[in-house]
């Protein structure tokens, strides 16, 4: 399973890359003012199409589409076409509404905002709505080949996305504004769609409707995990309304913030979780719960190895990362600042949203979706209450924070209900995986320190921490830690009967 992750490991560097090319050149283009809150804003709604169903869909159609492979190729072909069309329908539908709707949502997603402000957020939106369409069926199709255990050119939308973001911004910024922005993200859509069906058409996928059985099975899984979905979804439009009274820049401080703790995402969240979630569905169809244990061990420990040096990165050298990323054009001193704040209190939460990303889909593969659902209603409850409590104190680090303390306390229910299920990682295998990734992250940071004792730049200070993690990972690789960690997280299931 690692080996088949190791493509999508280099893709995912290449995402990377267009990912921060890509913030790097909004920053310095727009700063953190009130037109970037304005378009972050609008983005909420064709990315809450976009994300909530292609979330639905790769969390059932992976499942489901094994348990047709089972009845054969005709079936399969069936079920597809029909995936195909239903989602056509159910985007199209979407999109017109929030379209009628958006004037008294904006309302309420931005209550914070002067008049002008909304009339450039509802014009950016419109803008990008047929993006955020396009977006959802791109992300149903690789749905489809992700299943097939087809992953490269799925992992090539994001670079096509932010490339398009990137081109767009320089090109026409300076005439158009953040509507360059929105304009790039409707053409980085559209590019994206063209290549995944591409990809789709040369194995068999045809839109056409066509009834079947599976069809029912992936609608009835997937209404209590849209609820469940749309609710944690929920959680950014809360941010975002409670960030609006705020002072000027503070979403746009906490969204530059975020695209940093997503760049993680980019080569290990996206990567490890898909290629996983594909053999964990494969084994609860073939009712291996055996090979599940083994599965959800080894990404737990994968998680928690590489995301934990991270965060020391995140907690400890927030200003100089921040300062090398977007330190140029307009984007100020005072940018800096408030970005560096939010990137803390979200760093605090790194691994437990790394680990977010794995337990949802042991379930989503034993196909208890309505468990989805409820810990997503409890996500939009939490996020409220820690909103609350924390912005009196520290403001739009609040909500950062706030977010942190969500996912700990998400994934303490999953581990529950994981355990309830027969779901369970040893505890000797996760402490070993958290004082290796602890030692890593404090050589990252010893080094970089010695660099700042120098007066060096920010960036020879980041230079130097990732020479001291590099040394600290070839120690524990010679010393044959990694190995045996990693051996220890697959056997990790061995003692567990297969299930009946």
């Amino acid at each position: 399973m690692l080996k088949l992750s190791l493509p999508l490991a280099g893709l995912s560097v290449l995402s990377l890359a267009m990912a921060l090319l890509r913030e790097m050149i909004i920053a310095a283009k727009f700063g953190a003012g009130r037109s970037v809150d304005a378009y972050l804003v609008a983005a909420l709604y064709p990315t809450f199409i976009s994300s909530v169903f292609t979330s639905v869909v790769s969390g059932t159609v992976v499942p489901v589409f094994h348990a047709a492979a089972i009845e054969g190729d005709a079936v399969l072909q069936r079920y597809t076409a029909a995936l195909w069309t239903s989602s056509l329908v159910v985007l199209l539908i979407a999109g017109v509404i929030i379209s009628v709707a958006l004037h008294p949502l904006l309302s309420l997603t931005a209550p914070g905002f002067d008049h002008q402000s909304r009339l450039l957020s509802s014009g950016l939106a419109f803008v990008m709505l047929p993006g955020g369409v396009m977006a959802g069926l791109t992300g149903c199709v690789g749905a489809v080949l992700n299943a097939r255990k087809s992953f490269v050119v799925p992992a090539l939308v994001t670079v096509v996305s932010s490339a398009a973001i990137a081109a767009c911004t320089l090109a026409l910024g300076g005439r158009l504004g953040v509507l360059a922005i929105a304009l790039g993200s409707v053409v980085g859509s559209a590019m994206s769609l063209i290549l995944v069906w591409a990809s789709a058409t040369s194995n068999g996928i045809r839109l056409r409707i066509l009834g079947n059985s599976h069809i029912q099975l992936t609608a009835r899984l997937s209404a209590p995990l849209v609820l469940g979905v749309v609710t944690t979804y929920a959680t950014l439009f809360v941010d975002r309304a409670m960030a609006s009274n705020l002072p000027t820049g503070s979403i746009a401080a906490l969204s530059y913030a975020d695209k940093i703790v997503r760049l993680p995402e980019s080569i290990l969240m996206l990567t490890i979780p898909v290629v996983l979630f594909s053999y964990l569905a494969e084994s609860s169809a073939a009712r291996d719960l055996r090979r599940m244990n083994q599965l959800t061990s080894l990404g737990v420990v994968v998680m928690v190895l590489l995301l934990l040096p991270v965060t020391f990165v995140f907690l400890l050298l927030a200003r100089p990362l921040v300062t090398v990323l977007f330190a140029r054009g307009v984007f100020d001193n005072h940018a800096v600042e408030g970005t560096s704040r939010a990137l803390i209190g979200y760093g605090f939460g790194l691994v437990f949203l790394g680990l977010g990303y794995v337990f949802p889909r042991v379930l989503m593969a034993l196909r208890q979706t309505l468990t989805i659902g409820l810990l997503g209603c409890l996500n939009v409850g939490l996020k409220l209450l820690l909103n609350s409590l924390l912005i009196p104190l520290l403001a739009h680090q609040g909500i950062a924070l706030a977010s942190s303390l969500m996912y700990l306390i998400t994934d303490g229910a999953f581990v529950l209900l994981l355990w309830r299920a027969g779901i369970r990682v040893r505890l000797r295998v996760l402490l070993t995986a958290l004082l290796a990734g602890t030692f890593a992250g404090l050589a990252i940071v010893g080094a970089a320190h010695v660099s700042d004792w120098f007066s060096w730049s920010a960036l020879a200070e980041l230079a130097m921490g990732a020479v001291g993690g590099l040394l600290a990972i070839l120690v524990m690789y010679r010393l044959g830690v990694l190995r045996r960690l990693l051996e220890e997280g697959e056997r990790d299931g061995s003692s567990v009967p297969s299930a009946t």
